[in-house]
């Protein structure tokens, strides 16, 4: 019964995205539209989305059990990015490409993604553990995977690991709005009725508009120019499969709740973040890798998940 309500969350958001790919495929989303729709869900609808879970799925007690599980999602990412060097060493990954892979293979798209797969997967209580994990992979990838990226750029010698870049994206909207949550509850405050009432309008658009731009996504990738060499074949492995497995063996000797083992799981198995390749982009890097990076990953994890639940299921 708890396998079929896992498939029928899927299945749920296969149909909403799969609404955003007819209409991509149909053109209702201009090229504007499509580059704004990220920005609007990160900077609009995400912050109140993220402020009102924290406030009402926590009490104050309960966030110092939140912060211990928190321990997996850093030290698995951390993990995983020595795997990837580690990989990129031995298996010789190209020069110029070697930045992106070791970032693509430890981070993953927790956002756009994650945040309605694992609600439509677990319900609203998996909330705060997306949250969690979603913190610790925003601050990697944007210190650690910044700098990493940018060292395969042709002014890798001149990269900076922190900057005032850095600390922009570290306080990004969606992450301030985090931080405002854990704030009123540790202060115990409450917002007015009609505040609050109007961030739930807001926050409530981040779910549907991140499922319409996965299929926006999707609708973009060419099945027949996704030739992956064997460095993207390596970040497939690395993110889909090696990444998962190193947070279930985290779980098996750090006690959290199953619900919090199973998001984590779910959570870490997702594909390569869409931000590596813009940042790639940005200095320069091999584009080309990293977009494939991205695509190929996005593709297969819609086959990838719900294998991940029936393991889950299984446990």
């Amino acid at each position: 019964m708890v396998l079929f309500g896992a498939f029928s969350g899927l299945l749920t958001v296969f149909l909403v995205a799969s609404l955003g790919y007819y209409l991509a495929k149909k053109g209702y989303f201009s090229a504007e539209i499509t580059a704004a729709l990220p920005r609007f869900i990160t900077t609009i609808a995400l912050p109140p989305y993220m402020f009102r879970s924290v406030t009402t799925s926590f009490e104050r007690d309960q966030l110092l059990q939140l912060l211990y599980g928190g321990i997996i999602p850093f030290l698995s990412i951390f993990l995983i990015f020595f795997l990837a060097m580690a990989l990129a060493a031995v298996l010789r990954v190209r020069t110029g490409r070697r930045g992106v892979f070791r970032t693509a293979v430890a981070t993953a798209n927790t956002v756009n993604m994650g945040i309605p797969v694992n609600i439509a997967l677990f319900g609203e209580a998996a909330l705060p553990y997306v949250l969690l994990y979603l913190f610790a992979n925003s601050v990697f990838f944007w210190t650690i995977g910044n700098y990493s990226i940018a060292s395969d750029g042709p002014e890798g010698r001149n990269a900076k690991f922190f900057s005032r870049d850095t600390v922009r994206h570290l306080l990004s909207p969606p992450l301030i709005g985090f931080l405002c949550g854990i704030i009123l509850v540790l202060l115990d405050l409450h917002l007015p009725v009609f505040l609050d009432r109007a961030l739930k309008y807001v926050g409530d658009m981040t779910i549907a508009l991140a499922l319409f731009y996965l299929g926006i996504i999707l609708s973009s990738i060419s099945i027949r120019e996704c030739k992956p060499d064997r460095d993207v074949t390596l970040v497939i492995l690395g993110r889909l499969v090696l990444s998962p497995l190193t947070v279930f063996l985290l779980s098996m000797f750090i006690d959290i709740p199953p619900l919090m083992r199973n998001v984590f799981i779910i959570q870490s198995s997702l594909p390569v973040m869409v931000n590596a390749a813009i940042i790639t982009g940005h200095y320069k890097g091999d584009l080309g890798f990293a977009a494939l990076a991205v695509s190929l990953t996005t593709f297969l994890c819609m086959f990838t998940v719900p294998v991940y639940m029936l393991l889950i299921q299984m446990l």
